[in-house]
């Protein structure tokens, strides 16, 4: 009793030292859970703890939609709310779908890596392992073909005007390019409205900057990377060589240039049509910043363009204005004209129905100078087949039979 007395004037000191004692065990507890956060989510995961966030900008959502399906791109708008006054959209799945392995975790995972990588400038290979993308995947696959060949790549932007993505200007020459030993990649872009604010050559930018990111991965070549554009799928190709985004967000810059009747200039023989979807006015001061015959530098890659003169879509003076400013640069340049053919005609092929054994020879002399350029053949990169470098003796039959098993 005597020592209660004696705490009877320190009872709001020991009330609280037994609710530090409390705390302190709680959150002796609790540090086992916070440190496995830390290095789950903060180190390993690179601070993201799930691809689904709660909320999410409209804009943001968008970049990350660049790089999805149009079957992912639906399957995530179906899953967030419409954007809010302030731009918000709020993820309003289940969380079964947004746990790890879950439907929308798995498409959102992927977008995430490479926007986080190429805006923030994080490694996207680092990011990749972070986030359990492919990587385990590439090296299975680079164990089950050690030998596998490095290469260029090409990146395939056909044209449309900025108001579509022209069908004959892609597979077609893709395959092209791919039959001469090509990593070959088509690039899908924004058009209409989606062709506003630069975001074509965002997403060119985006394209290239993962390719090098991946390089290794992929067995690529990251310092030969061509684009190869037709009609405004050439000016956003030629673009991506000598225009700079407004934000200052860093370019990652293509090795060579190869155009098809590209459109140009904003200037007297522009195709109208692509600078109004580009600049979004039919204003001339506003389309300016997108004509290129100004922009060419000595820094400007190789270019490889061919025309038709009887071109009256995309006038040829378009070419002809882009050679002239290329060699006042001196940057190395080939250019070939042919006097017939509309505008369009893409690989000149039976395929794109615009049939010419003679202007098809711009694949061959494109396919030429690309090697030059780039000095790779892939007949220079292949090894002759010996027999014993598949197990396989050249004594006899029997000793074969034995090496095989």
């Amino acid at each position: 009793m005597r020592i209660l007395k004696l705490f009877k004037k320190h009872i709001l000191a020991l009330f609280a030292a037994i609710v530090l004692i409390v705390i302190s065990c709680n959150a002796d507890l609790a540090l086992p859970t916070y440190m496995s956060d830390i290095v789950d989510v903060g180190v390993q995961q690179g601070g993201i703890a799930s691809p689904v966030p709660d909320t999410i900008r409209a804009e943001s959502l968008d970049d990350l939609e660049l790089f999805m399906s149009a079957k992912d791109a639906k399957a995530v708008e179906a899953v967030f709310s419409k954007a809010d006054k302030n731009g918000i959209r709020t993820y309003m799945g289940t969380k079964e779908e947004r746990a790890d392995g879950g439907k929308i975790a798995d498409i959102m995972s992927l977008p995430e890596t490479v926007v986080l990588s190429l805006d923030q400038g994080i490694d996207a290979d680092s990011m990749g392992d972070m986030m359990g993308s492919s990587s385990e995947k590439d090296d299975n696959a680079a164990q089950a073909m050690p030998n596998a060949l490095r290469r260029p790549v090409v990146v395939v932007v056909p044209g449309g005007g900025y108001n579509h993505v022209s069908a004959r200007e892609a597979d077609p020459v893709a395959l092209q390019f791919a039959a001469a030993g090509y990593h070959t990649a088509i690039l899908t872009y924004g058009v209409g409205e989606g062709a506003r604010h630069y975001q074509p050559l965002r997403q060119l930018n985006a394209a290239i900057g993962l390719l090098r990111s991946r390089a290794e991965a992929w067995n690529l070549l990251p310092e030969k990377i061509a684009v190869c554009g037709f009609s405004a799928g050439g000016h956003l190709a030629l673009s991506g060589a000598v225009l700079d985004l407004p934000d200052g967000t860093p370019m990652h810059r293509p090795n060579a240039v190869l155009l098809a009747y590209p459109v140009i200039t904003a200037g007297e023989y522009a195709h109208r049509g692509s600078f109004v979807q580009l600049a979004g006015s039919e204003d001339p001061a506003a389309q300016q910043p997108f004509t290129l015959e100004d922009k060419i530098t000595p820094a400007t890659p190789p270019v490889f363009v061919w025309h038709t003169m009887e071109d009256q879509t995309v006038p040829v003076e378009n070419t002809l204005l882009l050679l002239t400013a290329l060699r006042r640069a001196g940057v190395p340049c080939e250019a070939h004209l042919f006097e017939k053919g509309r505008h369009g005609t893409s690989i000149s092929t039976a395929e794109v129905d615009a049939a010419s054994a003679h202007r098809h020879h711009w694949v061959e002399l494109a396919l030429e100078w690309l090697g030059e350029t780039f000095d790779f053949d892939l007949k220079d990169n292949l090894s002759p087949f010996h027999p014993a470098d598949a197990g396989v003796s050249r004594s006899s039959p029997q000793q074969g039979a034995k090496d095989w098993f």
